[in-house]
């Protein structure tokens, strides 16, 4: 199991590395909907056989796949807190620069009149 978890400490910090690096550009973005793709296969395969989830936890040295489940819920969720701060973090500056020039174009309009 020891090679798992430092498979999915990497992946925590791979994914927490791209979201932050290649958010606001294109190639950001097709990631995401990759990996929303992928998430969604896998989704429709666990539930068509959901026995799957044991042998692919025992392939990857985890006793039961209800385990294997909660470990990728859980980079699903990190996944999903780091892209809401980006996400918010990118509005923030947007909105900054707007009332920025918003202020400037008011005082400009108020100095020309």
């Amino acid at each position: 199991m020891i090679a798992f978890q430092v498979f999915l400490a990497i992946a925590v910090l791979l994914i927490g590395w791209r979201l932050l690096t290649l958010r606001s550009t294109a190639a950001g973005r097709a990631g995401q909907k990759v990996g929303l793709a992928f998430l969604l296969v896998g989704a429709i395969v666990i539930i068509i056989w959901p026995d799957i989830t044991n042998t692919i936890a025992r392939s990857v040295g985890i006793s039961r796949g209800a385990d294997l489940m909660l470990y990728l819920l859980i980079l699903v969720f990190i996944f999903d807190r780091i892209n809401d701060y980006v996400r918010r973090r990118d509005e923030n500056k947007r909105l900054v620069s707007l009332a920025r020039y918003i202020a400037l174009s008011e005082a400009e309009r108020n100095n020309k009149s």
